[in-house]
C-alpha cells in the first residue's frame, strides 16, 4: 500500500500475497536526485525477482528476472548490487533497470553483497571458505581471500 502521508487515505496498492519473502526498499533513504527516487525496490528473493515500483502510481517502471534465487541487494546511489546464489554478481542501473556489469564467481553466495569502508570494492562471501573482492566500476575480481569456513 502507499498511503498519502497527509490524508492516510490509500493512494494504491500493489497485489503481493503468495510472494514468498517480499520485500520493499525504499529508494529515497539513497536519494541523489529529485522525486524519481520516491520510489521503491521490489525483492521476491526465492522467485530471483526485482521490480522498480513508481511511488506515483505502484505501476512497475522496470523489472528483472535473475533465473534463480536472489539475495539481498544492496543500493548505492543511482547503482544497486545483487547477487544471486549461484555465484552471479550484478550492477544494475536504478534509473533504467539496465545490467551495466555482471560477474561470475567460481561458487555459489551465501550472503548479499556489501561494499568495504573505502567504497571501492564489493565483497561476496562464497560458499566454501573464500571471499571474493569485485571492483564497484567493472566487477573485476581484484583478489580472494581465504577464511576457512565451513561451507554454507
Amino acid at each position: 500500500y502507499c498511503l498519502d502521508a497527509a490524508t492516510g487515505k490509500v493512494k494504491w496498492r500493489n497485489f503481493v500475497a503468495g510472494r514468498d519473502q517480499a520485500e520493499i526498499i525504499y529508494l529515497k533513504d539513497n536519494a541523489v536526485q529529485g522525486d524519481a527516487y520516491a520510489d521503491c525496490l521490489l525483492t521476491e528473493p526465492s522467485e530471483g525477482k526485482l521490480s522498480r515500483i513508481a511511488a506515483s502510481d505502484g505501476s512497475t517502471v522496470w523489472g528483472l528476472n535473475f533465473g534463480g534465487p536472489i539475495l539481498d541487494p544492496f543500493v548505492d546511489r543511482n547503482v544497486l548490487y545483487i547477487s544471486d546464489r549461484n555465484g552471479r554478481v550484478s550492477c544494475i542501473d536504478v534509473e533504467s533497470g539496465a545490467v551495466r556489469w555482471s560477474q561470475q564467481i567460481p561458487q555459489a553466495i551465501t550472503a548479499g553483497t556489501n561494499v568495504g569502508n573505502l567504497r571501492e570494492s564489493l565483497f561476496a562471501v562464497g560458499e566454501n571458505s573464500n571471499i571474493y573482492s569485485l571492483a564497484k566500476r567493472n566487477g573485476e575480481c581484484n583478489s580472494v581471500f581465504y577464511l576457512g569456513h565451513e561451507p554454507g
